[in-house]
């Protein structure tokens, strides 16, 4: 039998009700007093990642800013995978968050159908901290380009082009299939498991090209062997300011690059993911934080909300169609 409730319980309820409705559930919810303790940073890679490296510079100054730890974690396993089924189900209060690139939340959905999470769904966008281009490079041992239009024109004159990317599912490899459906080279694809060892690839002429991530890149190229040839940003990169990007040379559709974002579990309350996008926000404004990511190869953001999860709803969008191409199905 139900035990009627007391008078006095139920006003309270009525008056917690009317406070909701009247500041809206953001209020309704919040912490005043957030962050009160120290805030877990999950990264699924390790250490010395790209992933890594961005998300130490930025924690380092949103602990400064919030007078509160941030507190870095590398879980790496599973592309990722791991970490992102953690912070998905951790309690949704803010101090558990993770920080993604766009492969592993954007494109990853449309070749895994076992995830055992949805990204769009599981996961609440943020903030962008970060994005890195890709650029074209090309063995000079295998072709005479010099220009973009150069390599297309001698690309389409060949049965296939070696393309050499860092592993199926990955953006260098989604990137290759887009670039082949742009310009109507047919490649085949070389998948290599590291970055060296694409360069190795492009240096002997085994592949005949590559996009890799410019910070990569401009660590990479230390012989005339190869050559760079077009980026994918919307502004050429700062690492190659010589190197025209896809768009620049008429190639619209090759403009793409990979974001670095904070996510939150999906349940986390509107006023708190504020508070977080505001003191991740503020971190990318300080010069220090600014010049330590361009050295390192990256363009700093500092997105809203809202621009975040359009931007990791478009790729999302966008990266399944070059799938749906590619002929890769969810398995």
């Amino acid at each position: 039998m139900n035990t009627p409730r007391k008078p006095w319980l139920r006003l309270a309820s009525a008056a917690m009700a009317a406070a909701a409705l009247a500041f809206g559930p953001a209020a309704a919810h919040a912490d005043d007093g957030f962050p009160n303790r120290p805030i877990r940073l999950v990264v699924g890679f390790g250490p010395g990642t790209s992933v890594d490296i961005v998300a130490r510079i930025v924690a380092a100054k949103v602990q400064a800013l919030a007078k509160q730890a941030v507190i870095v974690e590398n879980k790496p396993g599973a592309g990722s995978l791991i970490a992102l089924k953690e912070v998905a189900r951790a309690n949704p209060d803010g101090y558990t968050l993770i920080i993604a690139a766009m492969p592993n939340i954007s494109i990853a959905p449309s070749i895994n159908a076992d995830l055992g999470l949805d990204p769009e769904r599981d996961l609440a966008p943020v903030v962008g901290i970060a994005d890195s281009d890709l650029v074209l490079v090309v063995s000079e041992k295998r072709n005479p380009a010099t220009t973009l239009q150069e390599f297309v024109d001698w690309g389409k004159k060949q049965k296939s082009v070696f393309y050499g990317t860092l592993g199926a599912g990955t953006l260098g490899h989604f990137g290759g299939v887009l670039f082949s459906d742009t310009t109507g080279i047919k490649i085949d694809l070389v998948h290599y498991k590291a970055a060296s060892d694409s360069y190795i690839g492009l240096v002997n002429g085994d592949v005949q090209a590559t996009l890799l991530a410019s910070s990569v890149a401009a660590s990479q190229l230390r012989s005339g062997s190869v050559r760079v040839l077009a980026s994918t940003g919307a502004a050429r990169s700062p690492s190659f300011p010589d190197v025209p990007t896809f768009k620049e040379s008429n190639f619209p559709d090759m403009q793409f690059g990979a974001w670095y974002g904070i996510f939150a579990p999906a349940k986390t309350p509107a006023g708190i993911l504020e508070k977080i996008n505001a003191e991740f926000v503020a971190a990318t404004r300080d010069q220090e934080v600014r010049s330590k990511m361009e050295a390192a190869g990256f363009s700093v953001t500092g997105t809203t909300r809202a621009d975040f999860a359009r931007a990791v709803h478009d790729d999302t969008v966008r990266w399944a169609k070059v799938a749906k191409s590619a002929g890769l199905s969810a398995n």
